[in-house]
């Protein structure tokens, strides 16, 4: 009979780790949080009062087409970037980048202009207000994600993080703009794109700790 305390501390304290969801759960876990954090913002904030309006209006339509495409695009490269072998080359990965920020442009060349309606504290507060919310909405999903992506132990994790970041807080952007009045370019590139930035450059960063496996 084996006595040694080390090796039945080991036995005893040795726990089964559950196996990695399949993407497609994943993402229909993912999307009814980030359903679920809207809903939230939504109840908090209130739909803009022109909404009604917007859904007769091709410019709305592209943007919402746009941001939508955005999302699926991002979670799609996110998926590759876990999986061995999937993405490889640094061209792929340019045309990723590039396919993104094309769409994410998109989304914003088809609102009221570059005239700023308002000025001074109120403007400042205003915008202050989207990115918090949008920072707000995007904490539950993210925390999820991370958690099934460091499960899933991805082979290229700076990527995946920076990629599953960049879905779920464009999903946050896309809802913003159907609460936020303020319709110019200026607002939804400073105020709007801001914490995508911010959040998709810090996890870029620390992605390599977060998902160590």
């Amino acid at each position: 009979m084996n006595n040694d305390p080390f090796i039945d501390q080991l036995v005893t304290h040795l726990k089964p780790v559950a196996p990695p969801r399949r993407w497609t759960t994943l993402l229909l876990r993912l999307s009814f949080l980030n359903i679920l954090s809207a809903a939230l913002v939504v109840v908090l904030h209130g739909i803009r009062p022109e909404f009604g309006l917007l859904w007769g209006r091709a410019t709305f339509l592209i943007e919402c087409t746009a941001l939508l495409l955005c999302i699926g695009l991002s979670f799609a490269s996110a998926q590759a970037s876990a999986m061995p072998g999937q993405l490889q080359g640094a061209k792929s990965k340019a045309r990723l980048f590039s396919a993104l920020i094309l769409l994410f442009s998109m989304s914003l060349a088809v609102h009221g202009g570059w005239n700023v309606s308002e000025h001074g504290l109120n403007a400042f507060v205003g915008g202050m207000t989207c990115s918090i919310m949008i920072a707000f909405s995007s904490v539950l999903p993210l925390l999820w994600g991370w958690r099934e992506l460091r499960r899933g132990a991805p082979t290229e994790p700076r990527l995946a993080g920076f990629f599953l970041s960049g879905a779920v807080v464009t999903a946050a952007v896309f809802v913003q703009h159907l609460i936020c009045p303020v319709d110019n370019a200026p607002h939804l590139l400073v105020w709007h794109t801001l914490p995508l930035i911010l959040i998709m450059a810090i996890v870029y960063r620390v992605a390599p700790k977060l998902f160590r496996w």
